[in-house]
Order: C-alpha cells, then structure tokens, then sequence
C-alpha cells in the first residue's frame, strides 16, 4: 500500500464538533495509485489524547487488523463516548499482499450533549426588549467575563432561538455573520458547537454576543413577524478543560449581562440599521465596564430537545466587484451636518446575488448611509440597509466598514445614498453567501458557457441550501418550500459535502411527517413542509413526501447511508399508505400549482410523481426486508398507474392532454406501454420543433426532459435544448452574466438546478450501477457512459468536442476524459482504488474496469467489429 489514507470523515464531516451518534461512524479514501488494488484490511487507532496517538496507543478502541475492503460507515466499536468528549483518530489499510501502508494524518471529532434540555446546566437567557407583529427587536448585546486558568482547551454549546454573532476576547468566530439557524422551535432547538481554546488566554476572557430575531421572532414571507415568539432567547455553555484533567462548566446565568445593542433592526428577510456611534469600545473584550448593563432575564422554559448541527450555516462569502457605477445626483451642500442625503451612486454587479455588501467608507462627520438592494435597474422592489458613520468631531478622515451580519438579500443592483463632503465610497464589494462545503463536481469542456452554466449551477445550489431548502433568490421566495426542492435535492443528495445539511433536513421533515401522518402534535404556524405551510393557499402533501423518499434514497444509493432508512422507515411506509386516502380514485388532489401548473395537466404528472415515488417506497421495504408491506405497496402503485391509464390514455394510445410536460412525464416514469411509447416520443419531438427547440415545460418535470430526450435516441435534441443561447435558455441567461441560474433573465427558478443531474450522467457520463446490490452503493461500482454529441444526428458539428471532469464521492475521486477527434473518439477514466467501473462506449459495448487509469478509442474509420479499442490500462 503506498499512500496513506486521506480524508478522514467522521459521521460524514472532517473533524466535527458536536456528534451525536453514540457510535460514529468512519470513513477514509484509499491511497494507492496503482492499478487495480484495493484495500484488503484497516485498522483504527481512537485515542482520548492526540499524544496517544502520536505514540500509536488507542486508548478509547483498537480494532486490530480487520479484514474487509469496507472504507466508508465503520462503526465505532470502542468504550463508551461521553457527552462533550474530544476525540483522536487515526487509521492505517493493507493492500492485496498485507502490506501496510504509512497511518493516516490525524482526525479528530468531539461528541455532542445530551439532547433532552433539563440535562443542560442553566438557563434559557432573554431581555427585556420584545418586538411585534409591526416591529423589530432591538439586536441585544449580551456578554460574560470569566476565568481561565491553565486551560488546555475550551469549547462553546449556544443553542438560539433566533440569530447571534459571536466573539471571544474580541475576535469574531463567525466570519459571514450571524447563524440564522431554522427549525420548527415548537418541536425542536438545533445547537451548534464550537471550539474556542485558540480564542482563549490564561486568566480574565470575554464572550460577546449579539442576539437578534432570526426565524424566530423576524419576519417571514407570507407569514409575518412573531411567528414562534416576540423576542429571541439564548442559551449558553462554557466548557473549560484543565491541564490536570478536571472540567468546568459556565452556563446561562445571572452572571451574564446585556445591552441595547446598536443594530437597531436587524431583518433575516429585511433590513439592518447600524449606528456605529453607539458602539461601546472593547464591549466584548476582559475588563470592560459594564456597570451600565442589565442582568439578564433567566426562564426555564422547556421547548424541546436539543439537536446538535454538525456544520456551520452558511460558512462562505465570495466577493464581487461592481461591473460599473453611475453617479446620479452630486450637490455639495454648505451644512456638513445636514440630514438629508444628497448624493447616491448606482453600482450593476452583472447578476444575482444572495448576499449582503460590504462598504469601505472615509467618514469626516457623522453621516446617514442607506444600501438599497434590488433585482431591477428601476429599483422597484427594494430592500434597504442603513449605516449611521461615527466620523469625528473635528472634522478629520477616518475609515470605516460596514457590513451588514444578520440581513440577507437577494440582489444584482445597488444604490447607495450618502452625503457629499460628509462621506466618500472608498470600495463596494458584494458578500455572497453561501453553503460551507466545497463543489464536488469540476467541470471543464471547450465550450465556454457550458463551463459557466454548470459554474452558477453550482453556485444556485450553494445559494438556497442554507439552513433548509429554500424556494428561491427574490424577497418574496426565500423562505422554506420542501413541496418545490423535489426539484434538486435527491440530485444534491448525491453529493458527499452535502450530508450534514440533508440529515438536518430530514429531521425536519420527520416532525412534519410526524404532525400529518402520526398525530404526535399539532402542527406549528410555520412548518415549512406539509399541510400548515400554503404558498399558494392550500398545500401538496403528497409532493413533500416524494421530496422525502427521493432523497432518503438517493442518499442510500450514493452515501450507501441505510441508516436513514431504517430509521425513518416508518414515515416511508405510512406516508405511501396515507395515499389511498388522500387522493381521488388514486389521482392527486390539489397538486401544487407552481410545480404543476393547474387542471388536468397538473394531474396528469403529478400523479406520474406520485407514482414512482409509491414505487419507490415499495422497493425500500423490499430492502430492509419488509415483504409483506412491499407486496402491499407494490400493489398501490400498479393500482395507481392503472388509474392513471383509465383517465388519461385514450383508447388509440393518445393522452389527454397535449404539451411538452406531459409527454416528459409519461415517458420519464413509463406509464406507457412500450407499443405507446414510439408515438408519444414523437409527439414530444414534434412540439419541441414547433417551440424552436426552447423548453417548454413546468419545472415539475424540468429535470426529466432532457434524460427523456435522451433515452428515446434523441441526444441531439438534448444538447439543441441544453445549448440554446435565445431566451428563454439556460445558456441565454449565462451569456447575459447571470450568476445565478434561470431561463427567463432575471428570473432564478429553483427548479432549472436539476439540470446538474443530467450533466453529471450525461455529458460527464457518471452514475451509480443501476445494481441496486449491498456492494454497488455508494459508488463501489459506478457506469461511465458519456453521451458525446457525434454521429449522423450532428450534421452541423460536435457543440462540444472536449470534455475534463472530475467528481468526488464517497470512495473517493472520480474523472473522466473525452475528445471527438476527426477519426476518432476517445475516452479517458480514473477509477479510485478498491472500486468497480462498467465503461460504456457510444457503440453500447460495456468494458468492465477496475481501479486505475484507463484508456479507450473508437476509430471511426476502422472496419472489424467495430468495437471500441482498449488502448492503454495504467
């Protein structure tokens, strides 16, 4: 074996802080580039303290030299973790001959508290500034001095109901702002973990930390303000770890103090007002007076069980540079203390943005700045933040930054009100937000928006996978909508960075399911999954449920988790049953007009969902070993599809209804016979010349047509549809400097993500084995078939001739090469070790290989058989 393993996850996330499961689980990718070799056993070292492991000593487990090839999901097999334990570990594998490779670089993790809130020291923290159904709360500042003595770590346990920033001794943890953490806080209060003993110094240390409303008291589109409560709570844990082994915990208590802050309002979906002349100097730093703060108001509330968050939200900030800028009004007024604003400048940042900006201000007086954000050039639907600069008495320049730390917006344009000879722009950058974890897929073709449409694709991703999935970019769509992310998250279910945030997911939609199907509570007035939450009021429970189930599997097939289905195998089954009585005659009641649009058209390919995903269900039972509930469910969706087919097949094999989606539809999720299938094919080929080859189809069914076109033999169509660059387009909108992905300018869909999941099968040519055995998950064996556009279909030409791609998974990193030549097609695979690869050619041959480097070329010149030549195996 002659590398060492590399990226040690544990419970799907390098070096987590606040792990849960009582035993963890262990991943690493083999290293060894050497042909077809694979990992024939491991052994795990897990220690208490990284110098035990520096001397190869696991004093927690030792599991010895395993036999097994098994390199993701090892479970902890050692002595008892306890709540807030830190972690070492450290693992080693052996090739096909025994030999041992070098240990791997340490990992470590840090196990999570007790879930049930009575077990947590302390108190639930509050002040006495509330807001309302019309008014913001006032940002709180809160902070506590406490002592450190020969510490040799620290950690930190903050549970919010609402948003906070955080410091230590004045340094800031959270470098994008405020944590927006969203839950159902009826039912449930995430907490998230963070290790501070960098931050620490021996003796007198200071925690500041700003509150403000968050989900839970701000305001929420379509919903308003005060939805959960009128003020924002905190609740917080020091742990302090001594050099001679002993612990000492500071929790929420009279010891902490609070402050108006000086945000005075500080909107997640809103705007946020700083006045920088009301910020106390080392507020949040030892030795300040605080004589002039309030204790804190203490309460014992319970509001449900903690849930740990093992991953920070929103953990990035790209910055953007204004393409230009416009001065629109300059009057140097004689008063440089008036109030009113008389200058502003435009700044165009070329395409959407979710995000806030970030101002570099000289400031010779005190001056009113207002920030407004908005998705048009004629500013008519505007968000605002506002900055009040501290300038100076006497009249001299200073510098100051502003950056708003709790309000998110959705934007492309700027304008920025200020006053002249009072204030002047040094830099404008705008801040996106987005999700922490890297891409896991790097695309590079030579066609340039190509590369830049999977680019913003998975920057689309990044910008509403937050906390929860969110609808969309504009003010009025960003909020939760689990009914509209069927559309891309069992595609970003695929992706390994991804985990953490769609275990969270499930979670809640476990407790919604809880609320619809169980009756365990009622539901609160802000669920964001099935029947309390009515977009367009009335809600589609059925399309929440084929959301859950689709990515429940996909995270099976790709993350080979069948640990979540096995535990939420129970609301598989009865939200599949519940079916039955919520439709009629077996077809969907209520479909959800923004997926599905509306009549019988809506229906029609709403009950195709239903029906796969019933499907579906019957197939996990099968699995975990269900039998009698798969023969049960099996049933339903034949008598489903059978439905379908009385009310919506005519009798010469004609639908009811005449348009793109529903020929997609029917054909994605074979609800016709095969003799039906050749004339329906045709029809939709038929109206997609009549639409001059633009997509024309609901975004129920968005990320089905181009896999459709696919599968009935016309890949030309696909990339023609794909390659458009005449609105609406995909590419049209990239052309025009979009960041964010839509096919109508200006008009980010959701749904246009799914699109990823064709280009990563299709064009990069990479997708699990459609062997649904235990050993072909999570990409031990994968199908490399790209879809290159060459052959008597191009008569124009190849639109894309080379291709260089890459993938991670969970075995570690894949990659394919491709180039359409004059005489030949050639292709070039990387499979990592221990794993399985079916390469198939254009021709339909398959070639199984194994890890390595491999090399194929179909001359197209050459007679014979015809068969793609295996030119090089390395």
């Amino acid at each position: 074996m002659s590398g060492a393993p590399q990226r040690l996850r544990c419970e799907f996330n390098t070096n987590p802080l606040g792990v849960v499961a009582h035993a963890p689980r262990f991943s690493w990718w083999v290293s060894d580039p050497r042909p077809a070799e694979i990992q024939s056993a491991y052994e795990i070292l897990v220690a208490s303290e990284k110098a035990l492991l520096d001397s190869d000593h696991g004093d927690l487990w030792h599991s010895g030299q395993v036999h097994s090839q098994e390199n993701a999901h090892v479970q902890y097999e050692g002595v008892a973790l306890a709540p807030g334990q830190q972690v070492w570990w450290k693992v080693r594998t052996f090739d096909s001959d025994g030999l041992t490779s070098p240990w791997s670089d340490l990992a470590h993790f840090q196990m999570g508290l007790d879930a049930e809130q009575e077990t947590w020291p302390g108190f639930w923290m509050s002040t006495a500034v509330a807001g309302s159904r019309s008014q913001a709360v006032q940002v709180a500042a809160i902070r506590r001095e406490f002592e450190a003595r020969e510490c040799v770590g620290a950690s930190l346990y903050v549970a919010a109901l609402g948003a906070y920033t955080l410091s230590v001794n004045g340094e800031a943890l959270l470098e994008t702002g405020a944590v927006p953490m969203w839950s159902d806080f009826d039912q449930d209060v995430y907490y998230q973990t963070y290790d501070i003993s960098q931050q620490l110094k021996d003796g007198l240390n200071a925690i500041g930390i700003l509150l403000g409303d968050g989900y839970f008291a701000g305001e929420l589109p379509q919903v308003g303000r005060c939805a959960y409560g009128d003020k924002p709570k905190l609740r917080c844990l020091i742990e302090l770890r001594r050099m001679d082994g002993s612990r000492e915990v500071i929790a929420s208590d009279h010891r902490w103090h609070w402050h108006t802050g000086w945000i005075m309002s500080a909107e997640l979906n809103g705007s946020e007002h700083l006045d920088r002349r009301q910020i106390p100097t080392g507020w949040d730093q030892p030795h300040f007076d605080e004589s002039a703060w309030t204790v804190v108001e203490l309460e014992s509330e319970p509001t449900g069980p903690y849930r740990s968050q093992p991953y920070v939200t929103a953990s990035s900030l790209d910055r953007f540079q204004p393409l230009g800028q416009s001065v629109l009004h300059k009057s140097i007024s004689s008063q440089p203390y008036a109030d009113t604003r008389n200058g502003s400048i435009d700044y165009d940042f070329g395409g959407t943005l979710v995000g806030r900006v970030s101002l570099r201000l000289k400031s010779k007086f005190s001056d009113d700045v207002r920030i407004h954000y908005s998705l048009t050039p004629e500013f008519d639907e505007v968000q605002f933040d506002s900055c009040t600069t501290r300038g100076s008495e006497d009249g001299s320049v200073g510098i100051e930054v502003f950056e708003p730390q709790f309000a998110i917006h959705s934007f492309r344009y700027l304008r920025i009100e200020f006053g002249w000879g009072r204030t002047e722009i040094e830099a404008v950058n705008a801040l996106q937000v987005s999700y922490p974890q890297s891409q896991g897929l790097h695309f590079k073709s030579d066609h340039e928006t190509l590369n830049q449409l999977v680019e913003v694709l998975n920057k689309s991703i990044n910008a509403v996978a937050l906390t929860v999935p969110m609808r969309g970019v504009s003010p009025e769509h960003r909020l939760p909508d689990v009914a509209y992310a069927k559309t891309w998250m069992p595609r970003l279910a695929e992706e390994e960075r991804a985990h953490a945030l769609i275990l969270k997911w499930l979670a809640d939609m476990a407790t919604a399911l809880n609320q619809q199907y169980m009756g365990e509570h009622p539901a609160s007035p802000y669920m964001p999954t099935l029947s309390q939450f009515r977009l367009d009021g009335y809600s589609d429970e059925m399309a929440c449920y084929e959301t859950f189930v689709q990515t429940l599997w996909s995270l099976y097939r790709h993350q080979d988790d069948r640990k979540v289905l096995e535990q939420y195998y129970d609301h598989i089954r009865v939200g599949a049953l519940a079916y039955r009585h919520t439709s009629s005659g077996l077809l969907r009641q209520n479909p959800y007009k923004d997926l599905y649009g509306s009549g019988g058209q809506a229906v029609l390919v709403s009950t195709c969902e239903s029906y796969t995903a019933i499907r579906l269900a019957a197939r996990i039972a099968s699995l975990l070993g269900f039998m009698g509930d798969h023969e049960l469910l099996d049933n339903l969706a034949r008598e489903t599809k059978k439905a379908w087919r009385h009310r919506f097949v005519t009798p010469s094999g004609h639908l009811a209804a005449d348009n793109q989606s529903v020929y997609v539809a029917a054909l994605y999720h074979h609800m016709l016979e095969p003799e039906e299938e050749p004339a329906a094919a045709a029809r939709l080929i038929e109206l997609l010349n009549e639409s001059r080859f633009h997509a024309d189809v609901i975004p129920g069914v968005m990320r089905a047509l181009l896999p459709t076109l696919t599968s009935i033999g016309r890949l030309d169509l696909a990339y023609m549809a794909l390659l458009q660059t005449s609105q609406p387009s995909w590419l049209g909108n990239i052309s025009a400097g979009e960041l964010l992905v839509g096919r109508v300018p200006g008009d980010f869909d959701i749904a246009d993500i799914g699109l990823l999941e064709w280009l990563v099968q299709s064009v990069v040519g990479i997708s699990v084995d459609p062997d649904y055995s235990l050993d072909c998950n999570g990409f031990r064996k994968v199908r490399i078939q790209p879809h290159p556009p060459f052959g008597p279909q191009f008569l124009a030409g190849s639109p894309v001739t080379r291709l260089d791609a890459s993938l991670q998974s969970l075995q570690g990193v894949f990659t394919v090469s491709w180039e359409i030549g004059a005489s030949a097609f050639r292709l070039e695979v990387v499979i990592p070790p221990g794993c399985l690869g079916v390469v198939r050619m254009p021709d339909g041959i398959d070639h199984e290989v194994r890890s390595g480097r491999h090399k194929f070329v179909m001359d197209f010149n050459a007679g014979g058989d015809g068969l793609p030549l295996l030119v090089d195996v390395g």
